[in-house]
């Protein structure tokens, strides 16, 4: 195998758009693959992180506080603040590690019998690799180069909460919080309806503890994004590529 990508799939560059999700890069590596490793399929998001004081479309008074509405319809009022010197990006650092930790390597995908471009001989056989899939999110310093423009808010109290949606996060926003709006990056939709309503975040019968609901945690429902990567890059289905939460080890088909 060659030691480097050599980009005969292409890349799918979905570029800067007006969007809250699925907005992305993504590219092949078979640089790796043996009869004993994967195919990598990788996703990257490029994104910029501004202090949401400075966003004149953030709601801020003329006292520094910005309200947001409960799904009940209850009005709260939090008090915002400048990001002090330095502590934007040291958060934005944060951020990035810990959810990039969080959603890189822990799905793979089975390649689809019938698509033989990743087929490879070694040790006197053939053997068919699956996919694994891969992640990386990028801070990056100017708006042109991302793929979104993210508005943080620095709240005074650190007791306070404040409602985060999927371009306005803030300084009190949990690790969990961080990974579930990541997941809207990706392309991923709340378990069980396409709204906010409380219902929405509901875990399907069958994937307990979503992280795209209340949960924590990653199941193969969130393989979307990857699959349907896959299925541009290699001129196939999406529903070609069957997920899967553990290794999948290469196939061995034949004697070459």
């Amino acid at each position: 195998m060659s030691s480097t990508i050599n980009f005969e799939h292409g890349a799918l560059i979905s570029g800067r758009k007006g969007r809250y999700s699925g907005v992305l890069d993504a590219f092949i590596d078979e640089s790796k693959a043996s009869h004993k490793n994967s195919v990598q399929i990788e996703i990257i998001i490029r994104v910029f992180f501004r202090d949401a004081w400075n966003n004149s479309k953030v709601n801020i008074d003329n006292k520094g506080k910005s309200k947001w509405t409960d799904t009940n319809g209850v009005t709260h009022w939090v008090e915002l603040a400048p990001w002090p010197k330095g502590k934007l990006h040291n958060w934005s650092k944060r951020f990035v590690s810990n959810t990039k930790k969080f959603w890189d390597g822990k799905l793979w995908l089975k390649t689809p019998k019938a698509y033989k471009k990743f087929n490879l001989q070694t040790k006197g056989y053939v053997y068919r690799p699956n996919v694994w899939c891969r992640f990386t999110l990028e801070s990056v310093q100017s708006r042109n180069l991302a793929h979104y423009d993210i508005d943080v808010a620095y709240i005074k109290d650190k007791d306070d909460f404040f409602r985060s949606h999927s371009v306005l996060y803030d300084s009190n926003d949990k690790q969990k919080t961080w990974r579930h709006e990541v997941g809207h990056l990706i392309g991923l939709a709340h378990p069980s309806a396409g709204n906010n309503s409380a219902h929405a975040y509901d875990d399907v019968p069958g994937y307990p503890d979503d992280a795209m609901g209340r949960g924590t945690k990653i199941n193969t429902l969130h393989a979307k994004p990857w699959q349907a990567a896959c299925a541009w890059l290699t001129g196939t289905k999406r529903s070609q590529w069957i997920p899967a939460n553990s290794f999948q080890k290469p196939k061995r088909l034949r004697k070459a």
